[in-house]
């Protein structure tokens, strides 16, 4: 009997060691095949650059334009600015970021919102810092526009070994040549690097069908995006012409952007919950 017991005994616990080790590695395993940010900042423009669609556009019918490569992704917050035709981004409901030279976003926004709606709304206030600008619309924009999304400032943390986002995959409207381009990021550095403009993130140009050129006169205030799913997620509105702009997920901007607009208004995106640490 003595046996018999210690055999049961040894095989039970055998048995829930087994069962331990088995939930343990069902946990790591969890883990580790999420997908990380950076696959996914690549997957979903690198699936859209395979589609042979033009990348020709007009801004205020890109919401509604399913020709273009990028089609699904909802570019319903890119608009107009009533100073010089400059294109700019709604980042808030209420709320557009553009370049902050020639006088930014003027006087009103126009913009088209997924149902092929086209509205004007006058802005209220501009605030600016080297050259981003902050412009404040006196009513909200309708919910028919979608607000873009934005990397946290801890960004950093869910890439491996907290790095950059160089060489990651974005595209640009190319205002000057009505064009929808690829670029990646050619280039990040803190903002004392421009005294002037205060530039924090460049583009480098891509070849290939949906390739593209730097920005010239006029191109100024034009966003970038990178791609998640179905949804733009700013990097950051055009400045010069070597492709640089200030990165809204970099400090000194993402503490001002938040400041003007409100945490609350802007739609950042939720890293803790959706992407493994490092």
């Amino acid at each position: 009997m003595k046996t018999a017991s210690f055999i049961l005994f040894l095989w039970l616990t055998v048995s829930a060691f087994s069962q331990a080790m088995t939930v343990t590695n069902m946990t790591v395993t969890s883990v580790t095949t999420a997908a990380s940010l950076a696959s996914t900042l690549t997957s979903t423009i690198t699936t859209l650059n395979t589609k042979t669609n033009t990348g020709t556009y007009s801004t205020l019918t890109v919401a509604t334009n399913t020709a273009v490569w990028t089609w699904p992704v909802n570019l319903s917050c890119v608009g107009v600015c009533q100073n010089g035709g400059y294109q700019s981004v709604l980042i808030g409901r209420n709320a557009v970021l553009s370049n902050n030279h020639f006088g930014g976003v003027g006087t009103s926004f126009t913009m088209t919102d997924t149902n092929g709606v086209q509205f004007t709304i006058p802005v209220s206030a501009t605030y600016g810092t080297n050259d981003l600008q902050i412009a404040i619309l006196v009513s909200n924009a309708p919910a028919s526009v979608l607000i873009p999304g934005i990397l946290p400032s801890n960004y950093t943390n869910f890439l491996f070994g907290h790095t950059n986002l160089i060489r990651k995959y974005a595209f640009w409207l190319h205002k000057n040549s009505s064009a929808i381009e690829l670029v990646t990021v050619g280039n990040q550095y803190p903002a004392s690097n421009d005294a002037t403009y205060g530039t924090t993130m460049s583009f480098a140009t891509t070849g290939g069908i949906h390739g593209g050129s730097y920005p010239s006169g006029g191109d100024s205030g034009s966003p970038v995006f990178f791609v998640i799913g179905n949804t733009p997620v700013l990097a950051y509105t055009m400045t010069t012409a070597g492709g640089a702009g200030c990165f809204v997920s970099s400090d000194p901007y993402y503490g001002f952007i938040i400041s003007k607009v409100g945490l609350a208004n802007l739609s950042v995106l939720d890293m803790t919950n959706t992407y493994p640490s490092f």
